[in-house]
């Protein structure tokens, strides 16, 4: 396209001799000009390429007759000349200029002429190639003549001009011809100074293929080719008259740039023109067509909305990846969904409503990898960043007339994302078609929010346990009855785990391979499947991705964390291996003087304790031993899978031994020690209400499944509801109506869990994860099953809870269960129950264990005992060890007593030691001498507080409530007058009793005693019975509560013999003694 402006009168018209000018006068508008210009680039353009003369002159009305208007079909030609104000002219075929066609032959006959003489005079080899000698090579045949005799091999011919031998008429069109070669040549010779005779000697070379191709053409007579091309010319030649002058012009430019150019558009006008300049000046050829324009349009500053919404793509597109790095679809799966139909289709506009299960950002992530199969990219339009729907909707015109402009080379699609009314939706559609630009909406289905919401509501469709529970279930599941299945009807495009490509999967697997979930380690794999919604992996990449809520209540590793500090490891033995023989109590049987350092008010610990190794001579050396040494840590049993001693190990031991903390120690080294086990710890007293409907509906006619069900409802209980026991019935039960929901889907089948995976789609995230993981762990044989406390729901529950764990134990597949009791003769029933099992016990703490415990509680509890450097600790060790054990011997050898004794311990440490000068009030060995009636008594105090909450249930708050202390208190008076009762029982022999007791006491006795030995006793301080005897956990409780008793009735004695009597007076009530006076 060219464009001319008329400089020499405004009022300049076209006329024909203007339009007429000779092909090489180089005059703005002459035809025969561009005509040559039209050969020489037409063969190389478009087949719908155009001609174009632009100029603000009109045309003469003395030759519009031979033009037609308006008849262009090239609708932006016409929307040109309609924005410049100009008329468009055309060829008319049917009535052409006179002499036009005769002027352009003669003009291409003069060019030509000019060019041999050129080629020939400079030795260049001509080619037919060229559209002027192709359509004149016949007639250029007719004047040459061949110089020598061709040789076949050779790809070219050498010719001279025939007319030096025969002329040619002048008016012919050989003769303008060869009239415009020899004046070209004569021109040439004149200023080159050659002798013209030199002309029979130079020659013209001709490449034969091309020219020999040229004169063997369909229509090879160069008339019919010129008329041809002269035809082609009137088609696409355009005469664009009365234009704007260039004032104009540019204040009509500026008006025409889109409104989505940033700056000032008389500076992006001037911008444009220097790119289009630069490149039409560059060395190497640039076609400065509509693809060229377009592309220095994006050069643009563009408008800062439509910058913002390029660059939020960038960080939108770029956080998804981040945020979803396994999120990779296998192309061939893309390029079967109607999303890619849609951008693959020939229409150039259109929208299309992405509705997916998954979240919009990964929605959109789909988007753009679906485009990426075309080398497509998109823009993306966040609705919710637009606090009106219309805000949104100028935004996405604005961004559709910038695409539409510049005809971006990548941005084929623009991308929504929201939810819209149909109104929005019509609007966004008609803005598509309008631009000619595809819009995708990707839509919000509320899919996985409803399921989400619905799955937390329905938890009860299996058993209701109360008819509280009952009406909840009913009525929610009348409100929410929706399933995932009802939306089945969206027409909602769905990817699933085998839809991502192999490498993808193949990361995704590797990256979590070792997965913690509640508390063990699992890969991933256990927990996806292939045919899972993808919609599930990303619900469980986020869960994982915050670990507290993949954190268990009953947290293994916390509860250990929480014993770790004053934790002394235990040794089990065999239930029937003898007594331990080593005594905590210090060799010899001396006593020290508490007033022995005289007038001195502080003593050096080294002072002391050199007084003390007078009468103690192993305390300082087994005090030195134990801390150079580091605790020894045993394995528990069924640590080795070679073990064959069964699987099934049970403990038994005494109130205060402390089996529970062992159990919680045991929990978490058997996590630690195989992080793929999946540790469960049971506390028996909290599953009560479990266990009083089994006991009312029975097991015995249950079958595998059912057990396994009722395993995974303990298990689920044990993970997510802490406090089973102090909750109310009907909140537990919501739980477990979830839990049993779940564990419908669970069968047995040859020995391995079963999953019914076609309805876990009703399920949301976590309650798939949990089963998955249950089956998982059950069918590897992983699950470990921990009872603790046994005996606290005898004699009630004992027969069920034995009946269903040792059917637990009798599954293949479960790896190994432990249980913890005190005995009350329990031990056949156990034996009987589990077959195979391993009776075990825990050894009473030894002199080292002692010490250990000293130790660890002063770091604990002392801060200045922290600092002392470690020969003052050995010298104050010594000396606590040796106070202790002189007033209790070795009842310390129980836990609890021994935890009770160092806290009233504490406030004289405190007031009569200062570890920093590591001196000692010399009234510490005095002081520090324990009161075993004020120790018993807080000992008696702590046992039934323990009972009182910890093991009934009752919460520490509730049990502050003026009617529950007074409730309390008449319980503790209950409950020591049934210990005082048996502790005569447990002291004096029959005979004695008979005298001390009356008729209606003795029997009271003897019904007590059955209690015990049913497992009724919960308080920790009597074992079991014995013979008829009932047994204390130590003879100094018996001891306490004989004299309670002898104090209380002491009035009906003052007559009697009893305190005259040799029973009372022996060696062995001393104690009983010490704590009635």
């Amino acid at each position: 396209m060219k464009h001319r402006e008329a400089t020499q009168s405004k009022n300049m018209a076209l006329t024909e001799d203007v339009l007429f000018e000779t092909w090489d006068s180089n005059a703005s508008f002459s035809i025969p000009m561009y005509f040559m210009s039209f050969l020489e680039v037409d063969q190389h353009l478009p087949e719908d390429a155009r001609y174009v003369l632009c100029t603000n002159a009109a045309l003469d009305k003395s030759i519009e007759s031979f033009f037609t208007t308006n008849q262009q079909e090239d609708a932006v030609l016409l929307q040109l000349c309609d924005d410049i104000g100009a008329t468009c002219y055309q060829f008319d075929r049917d009535k052409p200029f006179p002499n036009l066609a005769d002027t352009l032959r003669d003009s291409c006959l003069a060019k030509l002429g000019k060019l041999i003489a050129l080629y020939m005079m400079k030795d260049v080899l001509i080619k037919f190639n060229d559209a002027l000698f192709n359509t004149f090579a016949s007639l250029i045949s007719e004047c040459l003549r061949p110089l020598e005799k061709e040789k076949v091999e050779s790809s070219e011919i050498s010719y001279t001009i025939k007319e030096v031998d025969e002329p040619a008429d002048p008016s012919t069109p050989v003769g303008k011809l060869l009239t415009a070669f020899k004046r070209e040549y004569d021109m040439m010779i004149e200023k080159s100074k050659q002798k013209k005779d030199v002309t029979r000697q130079l020659k013209i070379r001709v490449d034969r293929n091309s020219f020999a191709s040229a004169l063997s053409a369909g229509d090879s007579e160069w008339s019919a080719k010129f008329n041809v091309k002269l035809h082609r010319f009137y088609e696409k030649f355009v005469l664009v008259c009365n234009s704007l002058n260039e004032e104009k012009l540019r204040t009509q430019a500026m008006t025409l740039l889109p409104e989505w150019c940033n700056a000032e558009h008389g500076t992006v006008l001037d911008k444009l023109q220097v790119l289009l300049f630069e490149a039409m000046k560059s060395t190497k050829p640039v076609p400065v067509d509509l693809k060229f324009v377009r592309e220095k349009f994006m050069e643009i500053e563009l408008k800062p909305s439509i910058s913002l919404v390029k660059s939020r793509s960038n960080e939108y597109f770029t956080g998804w990846i981040r945020e979803h790095p396994h999120i990779k679809i296998d192309p061939d799966r893309l390029r079967r969904s109607e999303l890619n139909s849609f951008i693959a289709s020939k229409n150039a506009a259109g929208m299309y409503e992405f509705k997916c299960s998954l979240s919009m950002d990964v929605s959109s992530l789909i988007v753009e990898q679906t485009l990426s199969i075309h080398q497509y990219e998109t823009l993306f339009i966040d609705s919710a960043l637009y606090l009106e729907k219309k805000e949104m909707l100028n935004m996405l015109h604005d961004v559709l007339s910038y695409l539409r402009d510049v005809d971006h080379p990548t941005i084929k699609v623009i991308t929504i994302r929201g939810r819209f009314e149909q109104e929005n939706l019509c609007e966004i559609k008609n803005l598509s078609e309008r631009y000619h630009q595809k819009v995708v909406i990707v839509m919000e289905t509320g899919i996985a929010e409803n399921f989400e919401h619905e799955n937390q509501i329905n938890l009860g469709t299996v058993l209701s346990y109360s008819s509280k529970i009952s009406n909840i279930v009913l009525e929610n599941l009348s409100k929410n009855n929706k399933k995932l299945s009802d939306y089945n009807d969206l027409k909602v495009e769905r990817f699933t785990i085998h839809d991502l490509t192999g490498e993808a999967k193949e990361q995704l697997f590797h990256d979590h391979e070792n997965q913690i979930i509640f508390g063990t380690v699992t890969p991933l794999t256990s927990i996806i499947h292939e045919k899972d919604d993808l919609s599930f992996l990303l619900n469980v990449l986020e869960v994982l991705n915050q670990p507290e809520k993949m954190a268990r209540y009953d947290s293994i590793e916390h509860n250990y964390e929480q014993i770790k500090p004053w934790y002394i490891h235990r040794q089990f033995v065999p239930l029937d291996s003898p007594p331990e023989e080593e005594n905590i109590t210090r060799n010899g049987n001396v006593t020290y003087s508490a007033n022995s350092f005289g007038q001195q008010a502080e003593v050096h610990f080294a002072e002391m304790v050199h007084y003390l190794h007078d009468y103690d001579k192993d305390t300082m050396s087994d005090v030195k031993k134990t801390l150079a040494l580091s605790e020894e840590t045993q394995d528990p049993p069924g640590c080795w899978d070679d073990e064959n001693d069964g699987k099934v190990y049970i403990f038994l031991n005494d109130a205060g031994a402390g089996k529970t903390t062992y159990f919680t120690w045991l929990a978490w080294r058997l996590s630690t020690y195989d992080r793929s086990l999946y540790v469960i710890k049971l506390m028996a007293l909290e599953y009560s209400t479990d266990f009083e409907r089994l006991e009312e509906c029975g097991v015995d006619h249950w079958n595998d499944t059912q057990i396994v069900r009722l395993l995974y409802r303990f298990i689920h209980l044990a993970l997510f509801v802490p406090s089973v026991c102090r909750r109310t019935i009907e909140e537990t039960d919501v739980h477990r109506a979830e839990a049993d929901r779940c564990a419908e889907l669970i069968s047995l089948s040859n020995g391995r869990i079963v999953l019914d995976e076609t309805k876990t789609k009703d399920l949301i995230a976590m309650q798939l994860i949990e089963l998955r993981l249950f089956r998982e762990k059950f069918n590897q044989k992983q699950l470990v099953l921990i009872l603790d406390g046994f005996d606290e729901i005898a004699p009630y529950y004992k027969d069920v809870v034995m009946k269903c764990f040792a059917w637990f134990a009798r599954f293949e597949r479960i790896r190994s269960v432990y249980l913890s009791s005190r005995p009350y003769d329990f031990e056949n029933d156990l034996k009987n129950a589990f077959q195979n099992c391993k009776m075990n016990r825990l050894k009473m703490l030894s002199r080292q264990n002692f010490i250990h415990f000293l130790h660890k509680y002063l770091l604990l509890n002392i801060e200045d005992y922290r600092d002392c450097e470690k020969d003052q600790r050995v010298n104050f060790l010594t000396i606590l060890y040796v106070i202790i054990t002189d007033d209790l011997k070795d009842s310390v050898s129980v836990p609890l007593l021994l935890d009770m004794v160092l806290l009233t311990l504490r406030p004289t440490i405190r007031e009569h030691v200062n570890f920093k000068s590591c001196r000692a009030s010399n009234h510490l060995l005095g002081n520090a001498k324990l009161d075993k009636l004020q120790l018993m008594e807080q000992f008696v105090a702590r046992k039934l507080e323990i009972f009182n909450t910890d093991k009934s249930g009752t919460t520490n708050s509730s049990a502050k409530t003026a009617v529950a202390k007074k409730k309390e208190e008449q319980e503790n008076k209950r409950i020591k007058q049934r210990h005082t009762l048996l502790a005569m029982y447990a002291l004096f022999n029959s005979e004695d009793r008979a005298k001390l007791l009356s008729g209606r006491e003795q029997a009271h006795a003897i019904e007590l005693l059955e209690e015990v030995m049913q497992g009724e006793e919960k308080t920790g301080i009597i074992s079991g019975v014995r013979d008829g005897i009932p047994q204390f956990v130590h003879r100094m409780f018996a001891e306490y509560f004989v004299a309670c008793w002898l104090y209380q009735n002491m009035a009906r004695f003052k007559q009697e013999s009893v305190f005259k009597s040799q029973t009372i007076w022996a060696q062995p009530m001393k104690q009983v003694r010490e704590f009635f006076n």
